[in-house]
């Protein structure tokens, strides 16, 4: 049964709940678990997703494609990860991936919150600097870029439901 999808104005509020939830992860836990959402008729329900492998990204890419033909009014994925900038940024990150490492391993790396929701009406994307200091956690907001990440092969065109 397909259900209305979320408004533009619905889904940016959607997502600022997002933030918020994934902060207090933040600040109580010191990290965000991924986590898959999918609002049907009005109810997000939300699973908690380690995308730790090939195999891993697949089953959450169609996960996502299943809500999104089901009906779902709108689908979203709260992460934390790396970010890496300066000279030959992708260079080094794939220089450390060949090695076995993470980004964690790597001068200039920095911490981030992803929020990405998406709804047959568009989509949301903010991402966060995360800024531990003396026992403070903050959220800088980072610029929008051209690339919206690796995690948008998860939400991008959707089959959603006519």
């Amino acid at each position: 049964m397909a259900t209305r999808g979320m408004g533009r104005k619905e889904l940016a509020r959607w997502t600022q709940q997002l933030v918020r939830t994934g902060m207090r992860f933040i600040a109580q836990d010191g990290a965000c678990p991924s986590t898959a959402l999918v609002a049907v008729t009005g109810t997000p329900v939300s699973m908690e997703f380690p995308v730790t492998s090939e195999a891993d990204r697949r089953l959450l890419r169609a996960y996502f494609e299943m809500a999104a033909r089901g009906g779902a009014a709108a689908c979203a994925l709260v992460t934390e990860g790396w970010s890496l900038r300066g000279p030959r940024a992708f260079d080094r990150a794939a220089a450390a991936r060949r090695r076995g490492g993470s980004l964690a391993t790597l001068r200039g790396r920095g911490e981030q919150l992803v929020v990405h929701a998406v709804s047959p009406a568009g989509e949301v994307l903010r991402a966060f600097r995360i800024v531990r200091d003396a026992g403070r956690i903050a959220l800088v907001v980072e610029p929008p870029t051209k690339d919206p990440g690796p995690w948008s092969r998860f939400l991008s065109d959707l089959p959603w439901a006519s």
